[in-house]
């Protein structure tokens, strides 16, 4: 009876540490929280005027929204978390480019997603069929 109960203290103890949040996940999301923080002033170029500000403002208004959703699945310690930040990772490089502003800042969010994918492994993969949908949707 003894053995019986430690096995299940045991199992219940590795269950709640693999429901445990790396250190390295929360300091992540707590990083693309002061940036999405930051670019909430660029939602205000829509007021700027003309077909450029309404795109500019509308873009930012787009990309906080699923900044803060992607910020929320990877608490969650969520896959499909990675694969969002990915793409819009990869749309704010194609936007810089087009905008001929690149600069050398794109490299903390490149190391950011570096080590989501060193976490990956250890994430749910529940819901990342929604994901997926909500990907075909848009």
């Amino acid at each position: 009876m003894l053995k019986v109960e430690r096995t299940i203290m045991l199992s219940f103890k590795l269950n709640k540490m693999q429901n445990q949040r790396p250190i390295a996940i929360t300091v992540v999301c707590a990083i693309l929280a002061i940036f999405t923080l930051f670019s909430l002033p660029g939602i205000f170029a829509i007021f700027q005027g003309g077909a450029k500000g309404v795109f500019f403002g509308l873009y930012n208004i787009i990309n906080i929204a699923l900044s803060v959703y992607c910020i929320y699945g990877l608490w969650n310690m969520k896959k499909w978390s990675v694969i969002m930040y990915t793409v819009l990772l990869v749309f704010s490089l194609i936007s810089l480019l087009m905008m001929v502003a690149f600069s050398f800042s794109i490299i903390i969010p490149i190391i950011l997603l570096i080590v989501m994918y060193m976490n990956y492994p250890l994430m749910d993969q529940k819901d990342i069929l929604k994901f997926y949908f909500l990907l075909i949707v848009i």
